[in-house]
């Protein structure tokens, strides 16, 4: 829902989330839940910058990658999902295949756990 380098931005619809595999306005306001509880987290606890670490990203990336190495995808030829589609671009999973539920079973847990371990959540 972030990345690193943009403090305070976040994107509903962007990459390596649900939303290919679901329903987009179902999707967009679960995100969107999520985003404006970390917001109010945040300001909660003082602080005014919410920002994704790159090791944070990396494992992230990593983890919906896990996710996606079950499906069929993964061996399909040129496939949006893997950014094949645009010459030039580095093979990585762009959407997250475990499902809504488990996305936000995901996002619960890293807010759990806190931005100190996980970079942001």
């Amino acid at each position: 829902m972030t990345v690193n380098g943009y403090p305070n931005l976040f994107f509903p619809a962007g990459p390596q989330g649900p939303l290919s595999f679901t329903s987009g306005p179902i999707g967009i306001e679960m995100k969107c839940g999520i985003i404006c509880d970390a917001i109010g987290r945040l300001q909660a606890d003082g602080n005014t910058i919410l920002e994704l670490t790159a090791a944070a990203q990396e494992t992230w990336s990593q983890y919906v990658k896990s996710h996606f190495d079950g499906t069929l995808f993964l061996d399909s030829l040129d496939s949006w999902f893997l950014g094949e589609n645009i010459p030039g671009k580095k093979r990585e999973v762009l959407s997250y295949a475990a499902g809504l539920s488990q996305y936000e079973m995901d996002c619960e847990k890293l807010s759990i756990l806190g931005t100190d371990s996980h970079g942001s959540s």
